[in-house]
């Protein structure tokens, strides 16, 4: 029951084959039943170096229980208030409004993206913080990390105890709230029969 996260790159002109570049080969992927995803553009257009630089998720999706078609979800605050219950409540097309089963999928699985899985029922980001992911320069992985209200990152648990305890105006917010477990990357994906 992971989520799905998507991760776009167009491959430089020079580039001969986008595997090679996003380094997605051997990555085993696990089930993609109740899965969510997500774009992550380009923060670079010039074509030097040939790997890309991300900094910004615009496109937060998630994958419907009974067709298994993507529903883009407009914000990150609803993309995570969607995973926080996945597993109890999953998504269906119905639950947008004007949208059904019938419709055709918002976003599709093509080869010039990166998709990695998500661990389902992570808590949803305490208020004012923002839960961040940024790609390896190798693209072998994602890097999580927390932003403060007050615009500090918090990359692991001791970091979070530390500022909690050093700002008293968060003292409702607990530790527990953050997870720091990235997603991985996987190799392909397939739609499941329902």
């Amino acid at each position: 029951m992971d989520q799905l996260r998507q991760l776009t790159y167009e491959p430089a002109a020079e580039t001969r084959n986008p595997a090679d570049v996003l380094g997605t080969s051997g990555v085993k992927r696990g089930k993609t039943k109740k899965s969510s995803k997500v774009s992550f553009e380009k923060a670079n257009t010039t074509p030097k170096p040939l790997l890309p630089a991300f900094n910004t998720v615009p496109t937060w999706a998630v994958q419907c229980k009974e067709c298994r078609k993507w529903r883009v979800i407009p914000t990150q605050e609803e993309y995570e208030e969607l995973r926080k219950k996945i597993v109890e409540d999953p998504f269906a097309c119905k639950r947008k409004d004007n949208v059904s089963c019938n419709d055709p999928d918002d976003l599709k699985w093509d080869t010039r993206s990166i998709w990695v899985m998500d661990k389902p029922n992570l808590p949803k980001s305490p208020a004012g913080f923002k839960r961040k992911l940024t790609m390896r320069n190798n693209m072998n992985r994602l890097d999580c990390y927390y932003e403060t209200p007050t615009g500090r990152k918090l990359r692991g648990p001791s970091e979070v105890a530390s500022f909690l305890s050093a700002h008293r105006e968060f003292k409702d917010v607990s530790l527990v709230d953050f997870d720091f477990r990235a997603p991985k990357i996987a190799k392909s994906i397939t739609p499941l029969a329902g």
